[in-house]
């Protein structure tokens, strides 16, 4: 697939509004990718790996690295807990050495070794270009070569953050479930599509965004020789392992329970109001964005954090009820007081008027 990319950008602005340099180059760099990828896809499963990554990453179109501290991960995915023990992490620290990365929010030893070998079978060039362009060898997991602390930070790169992006979502790597899973006569089911990733953890937020970037990819395509994917999981020889996932909190049988994803990492809580400003609606006012920050940040218990947005709504509620119960007794008792400033002047001006008020 080609794309032109001045009609691209004119349509994505007409509903991300003024894009900053940081996403240019992402979705630059995503549409480049695309294009060269050696197992394309079609347009609807292209529109909705936009709007994962633009979910997954907190609207930058680039790879992050999972929100919160050391200990945050540790707790949260170190080997002492079922979640960690599942992804595969043979020690607590190992929790925080596979925290998520990248386009999709990798997490866990089991899945970056996945993703490693997938890698190393499906995208031979890309490996040989990272290991050229950064001069070591390609590795996503650690304590296998000396010195390669820091290798599961490679799955922040953007060449193998796609990779894993596209591979991971054609072949359903993360939860056994892929994109064309979804394909029907009907057209895509970019609800359940989510499943591919995560559950259905905001998965209608999700699909708006697929809907917007669906017809942008339609009117900027200038050629297209594959109209279905042909992606190596097509074929019953290179079927991807079905064990672990990603990230999945309510994936199906046999999957890993992860929680949520958590692409806030260093943006802070006003970074988070302006990203949630670009999609308010009614049904989408931030507050979930905003408690699943807040949990990261504090590391306090889930049903604590799934409480603070009904309590916020209850606070606003209550406040617009005390404002509108104050102006409404302020104006009884300004028109009171007014009505006895005119009494007491009416009787002041005609005394015999005392006795017929006091009668």
């Amino acid at each position: 697939m080609k794309f032109n990319r001045e009609q691209f950008f004119d349509g994505v602005r007409k509903f991300e509004g003024a894009l900053t340099q940081q996403q240019v180059n992402g979705l630059n760099f995503i549409l480049d990718s695309m294009e060269k990828d050696p197992f394309p896809t079609n347009i609807e499963h292209a529109a909705y790996m936009f709007a994962t990554v633009k979910h997954e990453t907190g609207h930058t179109y680039q790879p992050i690295h999972e929100y919160g501290s050391h200990k945050y991960f540790v707790r949260r995915y170190g080997s002492h807990t079922k979640v960690g023990r599942r992804l595969g992490n043979d020690t607590p620290e190992e929790g925080a050495t596979y925290a998520g990365r990248g386009d999709v929010q990798l997490t866990g030893e089991n899945n970056y070794e996945k993703a490693e070998e997938a890698l190393r079978k499906y995208y031979p060039d890309i490996v040989k270009e990272f290991e050229q362009r950064t001069g070591k060898r390609f590795d996503l997991t650690v304590g296998d070569q000396p010195n390669d602390e820091q290798d599961a930070e490679n799955a922040s790169d953007p060449t193998i953050a796609y990779a894993i992006m596209s591979h991971g979502m054609r072949t359903g790597m993360f939860t056994t479930r892929k994109l064309s899973d979804y394909d029907s006569a009907k057209g895509f089911d970019a609800r359940n599509a989510r499943k591919i990733i995560n559950g259905l953890d905001q998965a209608d937020l999700i699909v708006r965004y697929y809907k917007k970037f669906l017809p942008i990819l339609r009117q900027s395509l200038i050629s297209n020789s594959v109209v279905k994917s042909t992606s190596p999981a097509d074929k019953p020889a290179d079927s991807p392992p079905t064990d672990d996932t990603a990230i999945a909190p309510t994936p199906p049988t046999n999957t890993v329970a992860i929680e949520g994803v958590k692409p806030y990492r260093d943006i802070g809580l006003g970074g988070v109001l302006k990203n949630d400003a670009k999609t308010i609606l009614p049904a989408n006012i931030g507050l979930n964005t905003v408690s699943e920050w807040i949990q990261q940040s504090t590391g306090w218990p889930q049903w604590i954090v799934d409480l603070l947005p009904k309590l916020v709504v209850v606070l606003i509620i209550c406040t617009v009820l005390w404002l509108l119960y104050r102006v409404v007794t302020y104006v009884m008792h300004n028109f009171r007081e007014n009505e006895r400033v005119k009494l007491q002047a009416m009787i002041n001006a005609n005394p015999h008027m005392k006795d017929i008020v006091l009668k």
